[in-house]
């Protein structure tokens, strides 16, 4: 059997992920296509435009299985925690046999020699990324100057790049025979011009956000996500179930102001510690407090990472004793589609941790593992603080919320 893995945030679902899981369909041969699907929060450390049932629903609608979540304290994460959990993750399901991204250079040699590279790290490349690094180079920039100074030549200044590479060095670090299909990510992934073909996530969320709560069925930028989409988005603009960034503002000033130790937080320096710390009295907001921290040196993605691990209390001490080696505690389904149960039972049989179809599920599992889903939990309950008051009505909690099937 043809099962196809694909590790995702959907925030939210567009075209461009309908046309991912076509080829994975079409051009892959698929039989199934399994998701690992980030929850409440985001790469970007910010919350998602839409609930995780929300974008799971999404999915499953336009092609997807089975979804599962990908814990919080990976999906809030650097690319490489986010790629090599989200891996660990669809592997411990035990029928995964490939993995799709998409990229903006799908040149699958190019990916694996990055990857080669930067796994090996030698000491050409360790001296030159240091000297740059010593010059005030933002680590992106340092990085690519030290793998064009060992004569390897792959774009990482761009997202779905990063990702690719980061998805081949979690195969080859597991000895992972599984392999790594690549199909091109047409577009610009930060352009916040809507192009409906090709749109970028971050293009539809901007357009999304723009019209708010007075979207209407037959706004234009509705065209950017799969007709069976459209509906439910615009009724949940309308409705006011979505958030933006600056919803978490209050939530995370609490957050900073209760913290004892700013640079204790998972992946925060003492530089950036002190930066909150000088600049905590002048908080406005979540993305002005991040505008305030941003330096040369420190990406706006590094800064809401750490604001969303503070947020989270993803502090240094968890890290180390939970997320060691990227491992997946459990396997969270979220959702999937009624006409793939066969495929659920035969992953109920070959799954390597255990399966959690409600929070009640729990119960089951090793200390780790419920310490990593006790954020999840932790994550979900923020996420419907934020929504409750955006939308003006009591949201479901883990504990009141179906396990999804689409018919």
């Amino acid at each position: 059997m043809n099962v196809v893995g694909i590790i995702a945030e959907y925030n939210p679902f567009h075209n461009g992920h309908a046309r991912q899981l076509a080829y994975a369909r079409d051009v892959l041969g698929a039989d199934h296509i399994i998701v690992a699907l980030s929850g409440p929060f985001t790469q970007r450390g910010t919350p998602a435009i839409f609930d995780k049932y929300e974008r799971a629903r999404q999915a499953l609608s336009s092609g997807a299985d089975l979804v599962f979540e990908l814990p919080v304290c990976y999906a809030c994460a650097s690319a490489e925690y986010f790629a090599s959990a989200g891996l660990d993750l669809l592997c411990s399901t035990g029928v995964v046999t490939s993995l799709l991204c998409g990229c903006e250079t799908p040149d699958p040699t190019a990916i694996r020699n990055a990857a080669k590279l930067l796994l090996e790290e030698p000491p050409l490349y360790k001296e030159t990324l240091r000297r740059h690094l010593a010059e005030g180079l933002p680590f992106p920039k340092a990085r690519m100057l030290a793998m064009e100074a060992c004569r390897v030549s792959f774009p990482l200044d761009r997202a779905n790049n990063i990702l690719a590479v980061e998805y081949q060095k979690a195969l080859e670090r597991a000895g992972n025979p599984m392999p790594l299909k690549v199909m091109e990510r047409t577009g610009d992934y930060h352009s916040h011009a809507l192009d409906i073909a090709s749109p970028s996530a971050a293009a539809v969320r901007a357009a999304l956000l723009l019209e708010g709560a007075s979207l209407h069925e037959g706004a234009a930028c509705l065209n950017a996500v799969p007709p069976e989409n459209r509906g439910r988005i615009a009724e949940r603009m309308r409705g006011g179930e979505f958030l933006a960034p600056d919803d978490v503002s209050l939530l995370l000033h609490r957050a900073l102001l209760e913290a004892d130790d700013l640079s204790g937080y998972f992946d925060s320096t003492p530089e950036l510690a002190a930066r909150m710390e000088k600049h905590l009295d002048a908080f406005l907001s979540f993305t002005s407090f991040c505008d305030l921290l941003k330096t040369k040196n420190l990406t706006h993605s590094r800064i809401r990472r750490v604001l969303c691990h503070i947020l989270l209390g993803i502090d240094d001490a968890f890290a180390a004793d939970v997320m060691r080696e990227n491992r997946v505690g459990y396997l969270r389904l979220l959702g999937f589609r009624k006409q793939a149960e066969p495929l659920l039972r035969r992953l109920c049989e070959t799954a390597s941790r255990p399966l959690l179809t409600s929070p009640r599920d729990a119960q089951r599992l090793d200390p780790a593992a419920s310490r990593m889903f006790s954020k999840d939990l932790l994550g979900a309950d923020l996420y419907r603080i934020m929504l409750t008051k955006k939308a003006g009505h009591v949201c479901p909690t883990e504990w009141t919320q179906k396990l999804l099937v689409v018919e």
